[in-house]
């Protein structure tokens, strides 16, 4: 008899025990934004299932993307949340191109990516005619 509780405790311990891990897994990032120059940009990436601790990565044209030393690009991390705010200041017509955000932990990883197309500031002249 007591052979049999001491294998329903270890058998209980591993059954309670044991967790299955999860790799991350992405709220997608919507597949196109339009936006002006001199507008500013922001790209929410939420982790939606997974198992911290994250680590987040971004890029742009599938380049790393880093923050700029004027701080007119910010990448912000919220380890609490499980999300990375991307932010351009001063939107230009070179920042247009695919961002990705990628996320991984020790069980896998994910990504997700946004077009940002950065359209040309309108000026409307009104011409007055001089007679």
């Amino acid at each position: 008899m007591s052979e049999f509780v001491c294998l329903l405790v270890i058998v209980s311990f591993l059954v309670v025990g044991f967790t299955a891990a999860e790799k991350p897994k992405l709220v997608p990032l919507p597949k196109t934004t339009d936006s002006y120059e001199k507008k500013n940009y922001r790209l929410l990436c939420s982790i939606e299932s997974g198992d911290p601790p994250f680590t987040f990565k971004w890029s742009k044209d599938n380049q790393p993307l880093r923050e700029s030393q004027q701080l007119r690009i910010k990448i912000g991390y919220d380890d609490d949340e499980g999300s990375s705010l991307l932010t351009i200041k001063n939107l230009t017509s070179t920042d247009s191109g695919t961002f990705t955000c990628q996320v991984a932990n020790a069980f896998g990883s994910d990504q997700s990516s946004s077009l940002l197309r950065v359209k040309g500031l309108l000026l409307f002249v009104n011409k007055m005619r001089r007679s």
